[in-house]
């Protein structure tokens, strides 16, 4: 009787030994895979930076062109070829319409390729009104000539419009013309006027003769 109670008692002991060892075991197991998985996302987000770095660093850089004095429509294919966006602001002054005036960043700076150009783009000269028929030149000859862009499909539909200081308008040409081409023409009205290029019925140009 004895040694059964013995027997018990050793095997009760034995027991109480190994439970805190499994218990261990578990957590330990449980940790490991905790210390795992934030291993395994420590990686996946240091080769996505190291991924969107890369992207970065590699765009390729392009020299932003000089688009100043040229038509808007010329200015815009210049920046798309380069690789580049652009935005327009428009402004009354001095020069023609649709004459790029100014631009930023400047001709020459290197930048990321897609980086956006801002163009400040004439609205048209400032008007001057006329107080009385005294300010009004005298009826006289003035040349019209319009030289055809390169970038002007062939045979597109060329017209000028010319409109005098009484604001009355006259088509000067409306013709299919090729790109290199020079219209040249004499006009007999009274100034100041105004000139109007139209390519396949789309404002190109404006012009003030004075």
């Amino acid at each position: 009787m004895e040694i059964k109670n013995l027997n018990v008692l050793k095997k009760s002991i034995k027991e109480a030994q190994e439970k805190p060892t499994s218990y261990i075991s578990v957590f330990s197991t449980y940790t490991r895979m905790i210390i795992f998985g934030a291993i395994i996302a420590l990686i996946g987000i240091i080769v996505y930076l190291i991924t969107i770095t890369g992207l970065i660093h590699t765009q390729p850089e392009v020299t932003v062109p000089s688009v100043i004095s040229k038509n808007y429509l010329d200015a815009s294919r210049i920046l798309q070829d380069a690789g580049l966006t652009w935005n327009v602001e428009e402004e009354y002054n001095k020069f023609d319409k649709f004459t790029v005036t100014k631009q930023e960043p400047q001709a020459g700076t290197v930048v990321k390729q897609g980086r956006t150009v801002i163009l400040y783009v004439s609205a048209g000269r400032i008007k001057r009104s006329v107080s009385s028929t005294n300010e009004i030149k005298i009826k006289q000859t003035y040349v019209i000539r319009f030289d055809v862009p390169n970038t002007v499909d062939p045979g597109a539909t060329i017209t000028i419009k010319v409109t005098d200081a009484r604001n009355i308008t006259y088509t000067v040409l409306n013709a299919s013309k090729y790109p290199g081409e020079t219209f040249i023409t004499n006009f007999v009205g009274y100034g100041p006027l105004t000139q109007k290029v139209y390519i396949n019925d789309e404002i190109f140009k404006e012009v003030g003769l004075d």
